[in-house]
């Protein structure tokens, strides 16, 4: 939840600047930025279906569980 909230901050100061007087290397940075907030990386599964952090976290524990399992038999 935290870093939802610190995504949007960023976003909101980054569509402050002043762009159109930046740098041309500012620019690029400042593109890059935005673009990177519009489309924000996340987990997919094969590239097809997006997986959230807690459905990530519960498959895992449950293979871990089921790997300590095996081991210990």
């Amino acid at each position: 939840m935290l870093i939802q909230v610190k995504a949007s901050n960023l976003t909101d100061t980054i569509y402050g600047i002043a762009w159109h007087e930046l740098h041309q290397q500012n620019k690029r940075i400042f593109h890059l930025l935005l673009h990177r907030s519009q489309h924000p990386s996340g987990l997919t599964c094969a590239g097809m279906a997006n997986i959230d952090m807690n459905l990530f976290m519960s498959v895992m524990k449950k293979v871990y569980s089921i790997f300590m399992m095996l081991e210990n038999m």
